[in-house]
């Protein structure tokens, strides 16, 4: 690199450092670099750090006693680094993240559903998105597997529910007795057993595969008298293999006759992003890449309906007498009518979040957690035990207290409801419509 005249001669200028710092520079972004590649794990966001490193030094380098041409050359590649590094950070800065202490092995690798929980487990998970609390729940299992339920008094009109979904269900930021189907089963008077069968990123493929296995009988304990099933839109890249934290999840193909039929794990043929290439897989802009890649086609829809529609013949082929019922979030920025379509053709009874939640989607911000997370909060639960259930001994929810909940959710930051939260919704005292829970006997 030779060194250009003008900068050093010319009046008035302020004068380019000299040469040696460009060098210094570049040594420099390459040991950065090099320390940071070699331990990713230690770095939440390593590759926002290195693409920044070498901006810099490509500046450096521009300002420094050089030849007017590398000078400019090397600006502009200063920038390729600057973009992209910043677009890394920003996307690294705004994905929530959990507590270091967040206990990993409540889920275990599974052949049947690809993961599922550990039984008998009890996990504190903190959801911070920067430095703002989004949660600070309790999750625990029985010895079912299954996210806790509520105790059940039995007796002559006592139903058998089980709940099927991914996170909706299963009650992600919220605590055991917060969760839509823990609640149904308070609300109700604590006449019915409850089986969550959900779980953060589930899917219709899971719900088919823990029916076809057995699993999810054995697991409620009881003969299904109700199969409650909340999807949202993303279930469609799901079932076709797409999402990036179930690489062995259950796949299903579709049949010449509109059925599917199991052929495997998603990974038996194509290695997911994360495991083909653990170490680029800790880019942030990398990943929202590879998980764009996917748009929804006639036969994804197809497979989702399917998917559904062989799930509820698995139980009525068993069970004649059950009733099979589909809570559809259709959101209003995030669906497409095939979407629900496929559904309604194979006659399976949908339910529309807008027709079971009073002023959804225009008052939508009630019904979730806070700011920050959309997963629905408490209030859910009487509404779905109404409309579901038709059980008309369940009350309205006041849209007074509902407003003040959303309002307290949106703008505090403490770890915990506030005490009139539970009790005065839904945790009422004894009396004919909400009785006291069933006492559990001790052993003799």
């Amino acid at each position: 690199m030779k060194a250009s005249p003008g900068d050093t001669d010319r009046p008035g200028r302020r004068r380019a450092p000299p040469a040696w710092t460009a060098y210094a520079a570049l040594a420099a972004a390459v040991a950065w670099t090099a320390f940071i590649v070699g331990d990713l794990e230690r770095f939440e966001i390593p590759y926002a750090w290195c693409a920044l490193a070498w901006a810099s030094a490509c500046f450096v380098v521009a300002a420094a006693r050089l030849d007017t041409t590398v000078r400019s050359t090397v600006f502009n590649i200063g920038f390729v680094f600057l973009v992209p590094g910043f677009f890394e950070l920003y996307l690294g800065w705004n994905v929530p993240h959990t507590d270091p202490d967040f206990a990993e092995d409540v889920k275990v690798r599974d052949d049947t559903l690809g993961y599922r929980l550990v039984e008998n487990t009890r996990s504190r998970v903190a959801l911070w998105m920067g430095s703002d609390l989004v949660y600070d729940v309790v999750y625990a299992t029985g010895e079912n597997g299954l996210r806790r339920a509520p105790p059940a008094r039995g007796g002559d009109d006592s139903l058998c529910i089980l709940f099927f979904g991914g996170s909706f269900g299963y009650g992600t930021g919220v605590n055991d007795d917060q969760t839509s189907p823990y609640l149904t089963g308070v609300v109700t008077g604590y006449r019915h057993r409850i089986a969550n069968l959900g779980f953060q990123g589930y899917g219709a493929h899971q719900m088919l595969a823990d029916l076809e296995s057995g699993q999810a009988e054995a697991a409620a304990g009881c003969t299904p008298t109700h199969a409650i099933f909340q999807t949202v839109y993303d279930y469609v890249r799901r079932a076709a293999g797409f999402g990036d934290w179930d690489p062995h999840g259950p796949r299903y193909a579709l049949t010449a006759d509109g059925g599917v039929v199991r052929r495997g794990n998603f990974d038996d043929e194509r290695p997911a992003f994360r495991d083909a290439w653990p170490r680029l897989a800790k880019s942030f802009l990398l990943r929202r890449l590879v998980d764009a890649r996917f748009e929804a086609r006639h036969e994804d829809y197809e497979r989702f309906a399917a998917l559904v529609d062989a799930s509820r013949s698995h139980l009525t082929s068993q069970y004649p007498d059950i009733e099979f019922h589909v809570i559809l979030w259709n959101k209003p920025w995030k669906h497409d009518a095939q979407y629900w379509e496929g559904l309604e053709h194979r006659g399976i009874t949908v339910h529309p979040i807008s027709e079971v939640l009073p002023d959804y989607p225009e008052a939508r911000k009630k019904f979730g957690l806070n700011r920050h997370d959309g997963h629905p909060n408490p209030l859910i639960a009487r509404y779905v035990a109404r409309v579901i259930l038709r059980d008309e001994s369940v009350e309205e929810v006041s849209f007074e207290e509902a407003g003040r909940i959303t309002k307290w959710r949106a703008e505090s930051g403490r770890r915990s409801d506030p005490a009139w939260f539970p009790k005065k919704l839904f945790l009422r005292g004894p009396s004919e419509n909400h009785p006291s829970p069933p006492q559990r006997q001790a052993p003799g």
